[in-house]
């Protein structure tokens, strides 16, 4: 019986201050103010490494802010909240990098910011909205990247392109793409991912010359407000 509780006391101290798993020892971090209340939380991998779910707090005791870690770097959605519980902010991540896209919102609940971000977590595309929902002021385009599977093509060789398109809420979007969008030949909507923000399209070549590939985005706003934009792209096959 001894032995069993001594060992129940050795996991629960294990538990509470630190995991050792491959030479790795995993703690749990956390201030607070000077009310007694915790201020920030967090766990670290050798005393350093941030690893895991991090949150900071108002002094009152509410949320503040909270995001996950992988070896240093944010992943995943970031979150911050008003005092009252309303959502602030939220920016989603890729290897610490700003990733997909962000919103910003008033603290009575309405959306004031939308922001799609390229593969450098550069901001691309920007929508900034008044409280009533009528948008404000729109920056950039919200085809906010795109990449082809390779450089050079031949003939019997496929063609990829992947898009990386903004996708705000309360919001419809079309995407409709032309093989030639200088003749506007062979035009077909491309199914767009909404979750993901993103769209592909892909064709085997079947001749030789310059390909003038282009889209029209459209974004619908439930409101009745919308915008409209080009995106264009060549691929040469040989």
């Amino acid at each position: 019986m001894k032995s069993v509780i001594k060992l129940f006391v050795l996991s629960f101290f294990l538990l509470a201050c630190g995991e050792k798993k491959e030479n790795r020892i995993i703690i749990r971090k956390t201030t607070k103010w000077e009310n007694g209340n915790i201020r920030s939380e967090g766990f670290f991998i050798n005393d350093s490494i941030k690893e895991g779910l991090f949150k900071r707090y108002y002094r009152s005791g509410k949320l503040e802010a909270e995001g996950y870690y992988h070896e240093n770097k944010i992943v995943g959605t970031a979150n911050k909240y008003f005092e009252n519980g309303n959502k602030m902010n939220l920016v989603q991540y890729k290897d610490g990098i700003r990733s997909g896209f962000e919103e910003e919102y008033f603290e009575g609940g309405g959306i004031k910011l939308y922001q799609a971000y390229n593969r450098k977590g550069e901001g691309r595309f920007r929508l900034e909205f008044l409280e009533n929902g009528k948008i404000k002021s729109v920056f950039g385009t919200p085809v906010v990247d795109y990449s082809t599977n390779r450089e050079n093509f031949k003939v019997g060789d496929t063609l990829r392109i992947a898009f990386l398109v903004a996708t705000p809420k309360n919001s419809k979007i079309q995407f409709h793409f032309y093989e030639n969008f200088t003749t506007k030949q062979n035009g077909k909507d491309l199914e767009v991912n909404e979750k993901e923000g993103s769209a592909k399209y892909e064709k085997v070549l079947d001749k030789t010359g310059v390909i003038n590939w282009g889209g029209l985005y459209v974004i619908r706003f439930d409101n009745g407000e919308g915008v409209k934009y080009e995106c264009r792209g060549e691929s040469i096959v040989k």
